[in-house]
């Protein structure tokens, strides 16, 4: 290799060496050289390009503060969620109740007389009928929503006696405006003697009718096979529970 090497007849020229080490800060050097350019180039870029990176940037921002501004929102909904289930649930039960209401309202109309009446002439006569002693008869009776009058014929004191006791039991009758009005004896001549005696034999009794619950209309109408009332009964009370339920 000394034997080609001209450099002795060149002024000015070095020795040059081959070394590993020399190489690879050589390589070294030219790939930082590479990063710094890349970097500088990369800086120019951005600096004179903004209209590039920054709207996304700003709409990334933009769309990460409204993310965390409803993690609150957010965490009430999934508290709130069982909550606003039941109300949806008791809402649309609610609507169901009320569309019941205004569809069975007619009904309820149609019957209101049964609310409103203390006891009707059915009534009335079934507890008249139970109470009628074998040897009384019945003349007349009249009833309405305030009071009623009966006329009958008895034979004795007895019988009018045991007919008074028994309707002051009755549920549909205020007792203490139970009056006898009047008597009318009939005097009968004895058969085997010239005596006469005086036997009871018309009398007008009077009263207030007591207003009773639906309750025991329907017991009562029970009793008395009345089917087609206990129906319209049990019908209103229905309604009545279903109207005050929803209250």
């Amino acid at each position: 290799m000394i034997k080609y090497n001209f450099r002795d007849n060149y002024q000015g020229l070095n020795e040059w060496n081959y070394t590993r080490q020399k190489a690879v800060v050589q390589i070294q050097s030219s790939e930082d050289g590479i990063l710094v350019k890349y970097y500088k180039i990369s800086k120019n870029f951005i600096n004179n390009n903004k209209i590039f990176y920054f709207p996304p940037i700003t709409a990334a921002s933009i769309l990460l503060l409204i993310n965390i501004l409803s993690i609150v929102p957010s965490l009430n909904i999934s508290r709130l969620e069982s909550d606003h289930y039941e109300f949806e649930e008791k809402e649309a039960a609610l609507t169901v109740s009320r569309e019941k209401v205004v569809t069975n309202v007619s009904t309820l109309m149609k019957h209101s007389k049964i609310i409103t009446d203390g006891a009707d002439a059915f009534l009335f006569a079934y507890f008249l009928q139970l109470s009628v002693p074998e040897n009384m008869q019945l003349t007349e009776y009249t009833v309405d929503n305030v009071g009623f009058k009966i006329i009958a014929s008895a034979e004795d004191m007895d019988s009018i006696n045991s007919l008074i006791q028994i309707m002051l039991k009755w549920p549909i009758v205020k007792p203490e405006t139970l009056k006898v009005r009047r008597i009318i004896t009939q005097q009968q001549s004895g058969q085997f003697s010239n005596s006469t005696i005086n036997t009871p034999s018309i009398l007008e009794i009077t009263g207030k009718i007591n207003i009773v619950d639906l309750s025991q209309k329907l017991e009562y109408y029970k009793k008395t096979y009345n089917y087609g009332f206990v129906k319209k009964i049990d019908n209103q009370i229905k309604l009545i529970n279903l109207t005050k339920t929803n209250n």
